[in-house]
């Protein structure tokens, strides 16, 4: 576990905050939940973080300024399309991210209704998106 992050200026899991949570540089807005959802979605897909270091600074540190391995070299039968969706949540702009919630959904419920949406992994039922 990680420490307390509210007296570094912000509150939140330190792998799944948003980099304008981390900077305060820019308001926050829906982009912040949509790259929590980004980071969790790594996480189980992948079973690591989208950044991994020995202190939390240096994970806020790479949330900033580094890229995230792409998802499909740590899940390589993650289809493309979805794989590209998750990493798109995990831009640092958040203009760069699917706008909000509802946006994010319909993005999920459209490659759920392609075939593209993994089913399962690691013997557990993700169940359908459509």
């Amino acid at each position: 576990g990680w420490e307390d992050t509210s007296a570094a200026g912000f509150a939140g899991t330190p792998d799944y905050v948003a980099p304008e949570t981390i900077s305060g540089l820019v308001s926050v807005g829906p982009g912040v939940d949509v790259y929590g959802f980004g980071a969790l979605a790594y996480f189980l897909l992948t079973g690591a973080p989208p950044f991994e270091g020995k202190q939390v600074v240096d994970v806020l540190h790479d949330q900033l300024h580094s890229d995230a391995v792409p998802i499909h070299i740590r899940a390589q039968d993650l289809s493309a399309e979805f794989g590209s969706l998750v990493m798109r949540c995990l831009n640092k702009a958040p203009g760069d991210r699917p706008a909000d919630g509802v946006a994010l959904v319909e993005e999920l419920m459209r490659i759920g209704r392609t075939g593209a949406a993994p089913r399962t992994r690691g013997g557990l039922e993700l169940g359908a998106l459509s």
